[in-house]
Order: C-alpha cells, then sequence, then structure tokens
C-alpha cells in the first residue's frame, strides 16, 4: 500500500530546518538592532552599514541553505526507493513474482528540478525581506521616540515583534497565495516527495504489468480528494470508464470494474495534494473489495486547527529569538498552544505531529 505519510514526515523535517534559519535570521537582526541602542539619528545611519549587515544575514542564509538543499534532494531519493520497496512488497503479498524496475532519470530529475527551483527561490527572497526590516527597525524607533509615543527600549522590541510576528512571508504560488517561508519549503518538499514516492510505486507496479489500483478511504478528506475516494485508477491510462479484465486469479473469467479515470489525470485533479493523506494500493480484480467512504469534517476541521495551532507555536518561537526585554508572553503562549493540542489530538484522535512544533538546528 503506497501511503504518503513518509513524505509528509520527510517534507516536515525540511520546513523545521527552513524555519530554524529564519528564527537565526531574526536572532541576527536582533542583536544587530541592540547593538546600536543608544546612538543617535545620524549615529544609526553611519552604524547601519547595510552592506555589512546583508553580508553577514548572506552569510547565515547560504549556510543554512546548503543543508536544507541536500536533505531535500536525499528525500526525493529516499520517497523513490521507498515507492518502489512497497510495491515489491504488495507484489509479494499478493503471489506474484516481482521485476525490480531500471529507474528512469528524466522522470526523477523532473521532479528533482521542480523541488530545488522552488527551493532556490526562497534564499533571495528572504535575504531581500531581511534586510528591509533591518533597515525600516532602525528607523522606525528613532520616529517615535522623537514624538514622545514611545521609549525606544518598547519602539524598538515592537518593530522587532512585528517582523518575528509575519516572519518572511513574500512567496507566491501559483493560485497568486502567500505563504510563510518554512511552509512555503515544506508545501514544495512534500509535493516533490509525494510525485517521487508515487512515482517509485507506480513505476514498479506497471513494470510488473500491473495496472489498477484503488485509493483509500480518509475520515476527513477534502473536497478535491472526495470524488476519488475508494475508486479504481488505471497507472497508465489502458483502462478507463466500465471495462470487462481478467479475475486476478481465475484465468477463465473475468470481472467488470468501473475504472474513475488515470493517476495522472487524479493528479491533476488535486488527489495527492502536499496536505493528502490519502493512500493507494494494487486493485486486484474479482478480490480486491470497494468499501463505502467515510466522512468526518468535524475531524477534518480539528486537523486544520491543529495546523493553525502549530503554526502559531512557530511564530512565537520567532518571537522567542528577538525578545531582548524578557517578555514572558511568548513562552506561556507556546504553552497554552500545546495544551489546545493535546486536547485537540485527544478529542479527535489525531497525530501529534511535534516536529511542526519545532525548528531544526541546520547543521
Amino acid at each position: 500500500m503506497l501511503d504518503p505519510a513518509e513524505a509528509r514526515l520527510w517534507a516536515e523535517e525540511i520546513a523545521s530546518l527552513v524555519a530554524y534559519v529564519e528564527a537565526r535570521l531574526c536572532k541576527s537582526i536582533a542583536r544587530t538592532v541592540w547593538a546600536d541602542m543608544g546612538a543617535s539619528s545620524t549615529d544609526v545611519a553611519r552604524l547601519a552599514k547595510v552592506a555589512t549587515v546583508r553580508a553577514e544575514l548572506e552569510r547565515q542564509l547560504g549556510r543554512g541553505w546548503q543543508r536544507v538543499i541536500r536533505r531535500a534532494q536525499e528525500v526525493l531519493n529516499m520517497a523513490r526507493d521507498a515507492g518502489q520497496g512497497q510495491a515489491v512488497k504488495d507484489l509479494a503479498k499478493a503471489g506474484y513474482p516481482t521485476i525490480f524496475p531500471t529507474v528512469q532519470a528524466a522522470a526523477v530529475e523532473t521532479i528533482a528540478a521542480d523541488l530545488i527551483a522552488h527551493l532556490s527561490q526562497i534564499p533571495p527572497i528572504a535575504l531581500r525581506e531581511a534586510v528591509d526590516v533591518y533597515q525600516r527597525i532602525i528607523s522606525r524607533p528613532v520616529a517615535s521616540v522623537t514624538t514622545g509615543a514611545e521609549t525606544r527600549l518598547k519602539a524598538t522590541q515592537g518593530a522587532l515583534n512585528s517582523f518575528a510576528r509575519h516572519g518572511i512571508s513574500g512567496f507566491t504560488d501559483k493560485a497568486g497565495r502567500r505563504w510563510h517561508m518554512d511552509t512555503y519549503a515544506e508545501m514544495a518538499t512534500r509535493t516533490g516527495a509525494t510525485h517521487s514516492l508515487v512515482y517509485g510505486w507506480a513505476n514498479t507496479m506497471t513494470v510488473n504489468g500491473e495496472d489498477l489500483a484503488l485509493v483509500s478511504d480518509h475520515a476527513f478528506e477534502c473536497p478535491m480528494c472526495a470524488p476519488w475516494e475508494n475508486q479504481v485508477i488505471s497507472l497508465t491510462g489502458q483502462y478507463k470508464g466500465r471495462v470487462s479484465v481478467q479475475h486476478a486469479t481465475r484465468e477463465d473469467q473475468t470481472v467488470t470494474v468501473n475504472v474513475k479515470g488515470t493517476l495522472e489525470e487524479a493528479k491533476q485533479a488535486g488527489l495527492y495534494h502536499p496536505n493528502c493523506g490519502h493512500t493507494m494500493r494494487l486493485f486486484l480484480p474479482g478480490i480486491t473489495r470497494q468499501a463505502r467512504p467515510q466522512h468526518d469534517p468535524a475531524r477534518y476541521e480539528a486537523s486544520q486547527k491543529q495546523r493553525a495551532l502549530e503554526r502559531e507555536i512557530r511564530k512565537q518561537k520567532r518571537l522567542e529569538a528577538v525578545n531582548m526585554i524578557g517578555d514572558p508572553t511568548p513562552a506561556q503562549t507556546i504553552r497554552e498552544c500545546q495544551k489546545q493540542i493535546r486536547e485537540l489530538t485527544a478529542k479527535y484522535d489525531l497525530p501529534r505531529k511535534r516536529v511542526r512544533e519545532q525548528i531544526k538546528k541546520a547543521h
């Protein structure tokens, strides 16, 4: 059975690495800004030396990003191998002899190139936003203090907090949606890893003469995936519609199967999107049974709330990174969010994804 859960875990690891890189940028900006505290507006302008600050941020970003890219490439290879290995297990379980297919380099390279292209967009945008934020922060407190509205301490911390709350979020997908730095990297990696996983599984199946697969049911599916639940699909397009095929174990018998569409059509319609939790298994005509779909909208909504709480925790950890006045609020908020997640996962039987609440150091 092909399960994209591994792809999600690997993508969450990449997101955690990216979140760490971002937190380092936030902390570096905070320390640099704090070092300028007490200087006059003229001194601040002199001390800013944006080129020097930019070089330091670029150094930190580049060092962390090398690890992100290396790990992303490893993830794609692991996903492909995992898909292939699962297909071999599925065929063996069905009692079929198995041929290990030769990996089509072009297919894997296309997936890798697409992922690396998405990830490579992040550093220049992140660097530009970080430098822009630094320049805004060193000027904003001075303007506030001259009007007497805020103390310089509060003004500086407020500006840093504003940056940390929003984070680096100048990333837009094809649909025009804006993404935060870590979630954009996670989305791109999850998409690439899932495609690589599906490719490894489907390629192994078709090389061994199997073309039909059954998409799983999912208790809290999204509207894009719902039409494909418990539906038979063709991996290559060999079958479509109501077709007569040979029974899986009886050579003298045929059975009628309704084939919803092709794997490619299902993917184009939204199946195996970045957050998809559907599995896929070998369909054996005359043996495999299609279950009645089960829907649980409340559990789906709970899973979305869990994701929102995870994002809030990561945001609060960015606030901790720039916290220079010992404000206890971020730590308190993190504990409250974790409490809500514990209650939510217990009530709706959802898996706790601690990696999504963390930022992982990029060694």
